[in-house]
């Protein structure tokens, strides 16, 4: 091999990282100080009345198509209200996976939205009253 494509190769596996020990699932501390935010919106309030689901947010890697990246930097979150439909008040945190899927009902009252861990800015989905069941 000549030393260009050493070179070459060396300069696209410089890009590379290595992947993580463990779950890919938000830090507990990280999920603390989210709910603690939460727990003071006037679309959330009282945490014991919600099933709370969290995760990383992630992005598409770039040269890998159906591949995602974690993105160590976000938690997204989706809330079910525990109402009328049989779901228990919990917290999940929620490991990535390919399928990205959340738990769901129509009938549920839910929010969702994105935590940045770094700036502490909390986006969320504006606030949807229960959908009348057909």
């Amino acid at each position: 091999m000549n030393k260009l494509a050493v070179a070459a190769a060396l300069v696209a596996l410089s890009g590379c990282t290595a992947e993580p020990e463990g779950p890919l699932v938000p830090r507990e501390t990280d999920v603390a100080r989210l709910e603690a935010l939460l727990a003071r919106h006037p679309c959330v309030g009282s945490l014991g009345e919600w099933e709370r689901n969290y995760r990383l947010g992630y992005q598409a890697k770039t040269f890998w198509p159906g591949a995602f990246e974690p993105e160590f930097n976000l938690i997204q979150f989706r809330f079910r209200h525990t109402g009328p439909i049989s779901i228990e008040p919990a917290r999940n945190i929620v490991p990535l996976t390919d399928d990205h899927a959340w738990p769901d009902n129509p009938a549920v009252r839910k929010l969702s939205g994105i935590f940045n861990v770094r700036s502490g800015r909390l986006s969320m989905d504006r606030c949807r009253p229960a959908e009348t069941a057909l």
